[in-house]
């Protein structure tokens, strides 16, 4: 999931009756399959919304002693530099769950020209990565879906639920205060700092940041996607499957960009 930035350019047209009868059959397959993670990664988000629950009442020790493992901060340990801000772990993830959704509730919507419209961008001919955000400008929250994204598991360990959770953490707050947007997340080295290295670097710093008990921890995406991968039961699955199935009859605009990402800064 490197190479997170950058900016995305429209396709140019199709060139030829025969290369447009191609991309229609290549987009077919994108919309099935984003569609499918972005149903499963909804029930996901509702399962860890619902795993925060209830802390205070003694009912979820094993959701607390997960979220410790995960994390290696209890979820009562305030985060933070300013003590006017700082809030505990299990406030931050339950915020984080809050910003994920409402970004995940916006990546089918209608367009300025009222068309209903894939926010998720075929960027599959680019085969050397997973999925890349604009995180710092990007208000329409496109997230770019690229080659290896195709090869990951629907859920669980390193996912395609996994990695849009990811993706979506990287989303900067807006608003006065920060009220809206995303978590703010980086991918980040073992001193919690944002760097560009490679995905095994990533999940190296990532574990290493846990065992120092690290409050960087909620600011790193690599740690924030461990959290959501989790595994969906048969019943959800096919639940998923037949509203896959009923939504592929619908029209639905998808965005193809051709270009390779940007060299990091």
């Amino acid at each position: 999931m490197e190479n997170k930035i950058s900016n995305g350019k429209p396709a140019p047209a199709p060139a030829t009756v025969e290369i447009c009868v191609a991309k229609v059959v290549i987009t077919n397959k994108f919309k099935e399959m984003i569609l499918r993670a972005h149903k499963a990664q909804e029930k996901v988000l509702e399962i860890r919304e619902r795993s925060l629950e209830g802390w205070d009442k003694g009912e979820k020790e094993k959701e607390i002693s997960e979220f410790y493992k995960i994390f290696g901060t209890k979820g009562d340990k305030l985060i933070g530099d300013d003590d006017e801000t700082k809030q505990t772990a299990l406030l931050i993830m339950q915020d984080g769950i809050k910003r994920i959704k409402t970004i995940h509730n916006q990546m089918f919507r209608y367009d300025e020209d009222g068309v209903f419209t894939c926010y998720y961008i075929n960027n599959t001919i680019c085969g050397n990565f997973t999925a890349r955000v604009n995180e710092f400008i990007d208000k329409d929250y496109h997230i770019f879906i690229a080659g290896k994204f195709k090869d990951k598991p629907l859920c669980g360990v390193d996912s395609q639920v996994s990695t849009l959770c990811h993706e979506m953490s990287h989303f900067c707050k807006t608003g006065a205060g920060g009220i809206g947007g995303g978590m703010s997340t980086h991918d980040m080295n073992a001193q919690g700092k944002p760097a560009f290295m490679s995905s095994d670097a990533h999940l190296a710093a990532a574990k290493k940041m846990v065992s120092q008990h690290s409050q960087a921890v909620f600011r790193s995406a690599y740690n924030v996607e461990k959290y959501f991968q989790i595994a969906l039961n048969e019943e959800i699955l096919i639940d998923i499957n037949k509203s896959v199935e009923e939504d592929m009859s619908k029209d639905l605009k998808i965005k193809i960009d051709n270009n390779p990402p940007p060299p990091p800064k």
